[in-house]
């Protein structure tokens, strides 16, 4: 009876928790005030590294290109977080079915973390050396 209380328990928060991100990060990223709030940001930065009017050109079309691969990675992770929540809350579990989804989502995890390595990588082809120390250095400090 205890074990079924504390499983009822951990799927009770880790549904919650999955439903609580989605909706304040999905409201406050899609805000405008955050999005003012990073156009400030970047243009800040810019400023600080001294970018080129031909080095922002790119630096826009790289953000852009990646903004997009990350937000479909973002969505195919939540909607694989929401199924194994539903099959975690039935009754009668299938486990095979929570272990491929689970394994899915590292997957999609490892993808993300992927992509953003290239991300940067793609930043530093951009900049010049002096620039890329400087923009890792503000990066770290906005931490």
């Amino acid at each position: 009876m205890r074990i079924k209380i504390s499983y009822i328990m951990v799927l009770f928060l880790f549904g919650f928790s999955v439903f609580t991100g989605a909706v304040f990060a999905d409201g406050f990223y899609k805000s405008k005030e955050w999005r003012a709030n990073k156009a400030k940001i970047i243009k800040q930065m810019h400023q600080e590294l001294n970018i080129s009017a031909e080095q922002e050109k790119k630096l826009n079309q790289h953000r852009e290109r990646h903004r997009k691969d990350r937000e479909a990675l973002n969505r195919e992770i939540e909607s694989k977080q929401e199924a194994l929540s539903r099959e975690l809350a039935r009754p009668s579990q299938d486990q095979k079915k929570i272990e491929k989804l689970h394994n899915e989502i590292k997957m999609l995890k490892m993808k993300k973390s992927d992509h953003r390595l290239e991300s940067i990588q793609g930043v530093r082809q951009i900049l010049t050396p002096e620039q890329f120390e400087k923009f890792m250095q503000l990066k770290k400090g906005r931490r």
